[in-house]
């Protein structure tokens, strides 16, 4: 594996001739590794022939691979797909920039985080599977908060055990638990994270809705659930409540008891998305102003940090 990533990209044409391993054949030497559509290809149709038997796959003027060797070319492309974000995201760190006048509360707390340290962060990071409590996280996916991307699930995940981490008697909801059709399951899996759990008076939680992330915040003590929807659509806000008072209710032991708002006060600009950011400031009681739109690749930065030092922490360290 180790010779593999070493070796240079090539591009082979048409679909790979899969061929029995001859009793006796040297094992072929791989000087260079097709592009990855090949070789998940060429995978594939190995897969379909028996278990037992041992093939190749070839292709025409480049000679021919084993089963294990493919494996290693996927992983070798797969490890320059993270690495090159790895490198892109310390890219775009280097040139971001923000105004310090801008900066408030709660989201001055890495004020004096220099650039160095973010990179550090992201260089070190395991790009892998990480072990976090009970969950696996894939080190590459968190580098979703890099400019202006779509935050997948791990990110969002990642998030909320952050906010949970930073600010006592605050519980999450696993986000995975809206996308489940029986009730049953969706209220199990909303729990998952100790949502139900009598020691937290707040419970946060955010969830898709098609391409797009909503949120909620579910005051136990005032018995009031603030709904937040970044695009502000009627529609959206029609499925939070929805999803809250079917699920979350029970989850928390107050069915029949909350009062829903809307949080208007801030919306999605340029495509920024900023459901974690209003999340924080309504956990720590913090008032919205209109230059915190400026903020937006600082905070992303911000939460990059953040969530990585989260996934860095020793267990059982402060």
């Amino acid at each position: 594996m180790a010779e593999t990533l070493m070796l240079p990209f090539v591009n082979v044409q048409g679909p790979a001739q899969i061929q029995l391993y001859s009793v006796g054949q040297s094992v072929p030497v791989v000087k260079v590794i097709p592009q990855l559509e090949q070789v998940t290809e060429a995978l594939c149709a190995m897969e379909l022939r028996p278990k037992n038997l041992k093939m190749v796959a070839q292709w025409p003027g480049y000679g021919c691979v084993t089963r294990d060797q493919l494996e290693d070319m996927r992983l070798v492309h797969e490890a320059y797909k993270t690495f090159t974000l790895g490198n892109k995201t310390v890219a775009w760190i280097e040139t971001d920039e923000w105004a310090a006048t801008y900066m408030c509360a709660p989201f001055d707390d890495t004020r004096v985080v220099t650039k160095s340290e973010y990179k550090g962060y992201v260089e070190t990071l395991n790009l892998g599977v990480n072990k976090f409590e009970n969950e696996e996280v894939e080190g590459y996916k968190l580098l979703d908060f890099r400019e202006n991307m779509w935050l997948h699930s791990t990110s969002i995940l990642m998030a909320l055990l952050t906010l949970r981490d930073e600010y006592p008697g605050v519980g999450i909801v696993d986000p995975n638990y809206h996308d489940f059709a029986a009730m049953t399951q969706k209220r199990s899996v909303a729990k998952g994270l100790g949502a139900a759990d009598h020691k937290y008076d707040r419970v946060i939680g955010i969830f898709n809705v098609g391409a797009h992330w909503v949120a909620f915040v579910i005051d136990k003590n005032a018995k009031v659930c603030h709904m937040f929807d970044s695009l502000q659509s009627e529609r959206n806000y029609a499925a939070i409540e929805r999803s809250v008072r079917k699920v979350m209710e029970t989850v928390v032991d107050l069915e029949g008891k909350l009062d829903y708002k809307k949080i208007d006060w801030c919306k999605q600009q340029d495509g920024s998305s900023c459901g974690i950011a209003v999340l924080d400031m309504i956990i720590a009681g913090a008032s919205w102003n209109d230059n915190i739109y400026r903020l937006q690749l600082y905070l992303r930065m911000r939460y990059l940090y953040k969530v990585i030092s989260l996934l860095m922490k020793p267990v059982g360290g402060e």
